[in-house]
C-alpha cells in the first residue's frame, strides 16, 4: 500500500513540482543571458535592496 501511495504521489505532486522548478529555471536562465539587466544594473539593485531593509 504505501508503495502504491508513493507512486500516486510521485505523478501528482512530484512530477508537477519538478516541472515547476525546471521552467523557472528556463526563465531565469533566459533572464539573465539575454542581456535584459547587465551587471551593474544588478549590483545597483541590489544595494538599493539592501537600503530599504
Amino acid at each position: 500500500m504505501r508503495t502504491i501511495l508513493n507512486v500516486i504521489w510521485l505523478m501528482f505532486a512530484g512530477f508537477w513540482l519538478a516541472l515547476g522548478y525546471f521552467l523557472d529555471g528556463i526563465a531565469c536562465m533566459a533572464a539573465c543571458c539575454s542581456g535584459a539587466m547587465s551587471g551593474n544594473d544588478f549590483l545597483v539593485m541590489l544595494a538599493n535592496a539592501r537600503a530599504w531593509e
